[in-house]
């Protein structure tokens, strides 16, 4: 964290006025827009979002109560159509949030001064994404490592005018690494339609960080993908999506009597999570468009109707490469996921013949208890997918029949022949071992902790 956001960040970081984390990163939000939009008056005003400083010198003061603070974010809100929802500044004391909002004010402020327009603007966005980063584990959510983020904005290669679906927006963290990448290839994000399903809090955080960074060009659709994908609205040009792992849907949806227009309709539909997000998120696809989906292995081989859902997608041409993936990459679980990139045939891009399989799984650098991708691994994987290109024990491209007659398995280390390696250090192995009885440890600890504080 550079200098200059460091006295914002303590502040947010020490706000401890809320003790559900949902709640403080909406009213942490909230507070930075109202400020945002006031100090940096020449980028939200290009962007037709305005607020009366008369208004925000009485929100500022000692008589606003948390009524006036709701009623201006609900003004703000309206335009994307995002259903009011009791705020957490409902919860909050007047006068702790007057004194938190003239606390914040002077500190972005401060900011805008040293660094005006976008770049200034940028910078405070930077600032509510590490609160955001932070919080998510305290959430349950699976945080989506930047590394990954970086990964997918070069592989989805997303260029101006087109429309973005993403499934699962995880708060807004990797839509908004998606607009970075795009300002930084002097791409304007503001003429790509940012499309997100969520609902609820997820929708407003995620609404609060988009606008944070300067891109008020999105929609929400508060849609549960599990039991009516039917009712999201979207034709999309690139489509990305996290599924949940390991969640069995049978008891949530009606496969295959209901029919919602989907492209691929296997025989028995998969009651995998994974899968639903995938052919649902397909179905939105455009002609010629690119779809992204991180998973674990488990869809990559389970056989049964996954198996023939695997065999469809590819006889359709629609699959471009599997990448497996370090283990630990994500937080809160070592299981190793996958990158499945999927395209629609189109005249100019015809169904492929054969699939891309990759394997970086080797290729991990640990930082702490996870893994990284290193940014020299993240170029070359791009290049490598983004190409179609092959490469000595780390990509290689099959004929598509000759993945059938492995009982359709997408698995990349399926397709390379590997070459016996030497035993690792015993000192890896020990400080390993280590590591993981500390962790088991900890585990237990806390479990007991747990089991003491339930009433008897």
């Amino acid at each position: 964290m550079t200098p200059d956001l460091m006295p914002l960040m303590v502040e947010l970081f020490s706000y401890r006025g809320m003790t559900n984390t949902a709640d403080r990163l909406l009213l942490l939000g909230e507070v930075l827009l109202l400020q945002a939009v006031e100090s940096f008056p020449d980028v939200y005003g290009a962007l037709e979002v305005t607020i009366d400083a008369a208004e925000m010198a009485i929100l500022r003061s000692t008589h606003a109560s948390p009524a006036d603070i709701r009623g201006k974010i609900d003004s703000v809100f309206s335009r994307w159509g995002l259903t009011a929802l009791s705020s957490p500044v409902d919860r909050v004391s007047p006068q702790e949030l007057s004194r938190l909002l003239r606390s914040v004010n002077t500190l972005v402020e401060t900011l805008a001064r040293q660094t005006p327009g976008l770049p200034g603007l940028l910078r405070l966005g930077q600032a509510y994404s590490e609160v955001v980063d932070r919080d998510h584990g305290k959430l349950g959510i699976r945080t989506q490592p930047r590394s990954i983020n970086r990964l997918l904005a070069e592989v989805l290669a997303i260029e101006e005018d087109m429309t973005v679906l993403d499934l699962t927006p995880e708060f807004g963290m990797t839509l908004v690494s998606l607009t970075h990448h795009m300002r930084d290839d002097h791409r304007d994000p503001n003429r790509v339609k940012f499309t997100y399903v969520a609902q609820g809090e997820a929708a407003r955080i995620t609404a609060l960080h988009l606008l944070l960074n300067g891109v008020t060009n999105f929609e929400s659709q508060a849609v549960n993908v599990l039991t009516n994908p039917d009712m999201i609205f979207c034709s999309a040009d690139r489509v990305l999506a996290t599924p949940p792992a390991g969640l069995r849907v049978q008891h949530a949806i009606s496969w295959p009597d209901d029919d919602y227009g989907m492209l691929f309709s296997p025989r028995k539909w998969p009651r995998a999570a994974e899968w639903h997000y995938m052919l649902v998120g397909m179905s939105y696809l455009k002609a010629g468009g690119r779809a992204a989906f991180l998973t674990p292995y488990g869809p990559l081989f389970r056989m049964g109707a996954e198996a023939e859902t695997r065999q469809d997608i590819a006889a359709a041409g629609w699959l471009r490469s599997v990448t497996a993936l370090p283990s630990g990459l994500f937080a809160y679980t070592s299981v190793p996921f996958a990158l499945t990139i999927f395209e629609r045939p189109s005249t100019a891009k015809p169904a492929f013949t054969d699939i891309q399989f990759i394997d970086v799984s080797p290729l991990g650098v640990r930082e702490g208890r996870q893994q990284t991708l290193p940014a020299a691994t993240v170029d070359l994987l791009a290049g490598l997918i983004n190409e179609r290109t092959e490469r000595a024990q780390l990509a290689t491209i099959v004929p598509r029949l000759d993945v059938h007659a492995n009982a359709n398995n997408w698995q990349p280390n399926q397709y390379f022949e590997r070459t016996v390696e030497q035993g690792r250090p015993l000192e890896d192995i020990t400080r390993d071992l280590e590591r993981a009885i500390a962790d088991v440890a900890l585990a237990e600890q806390r479990a007991m902790t747990a089991l003491a504080a339930l009433p008897r």
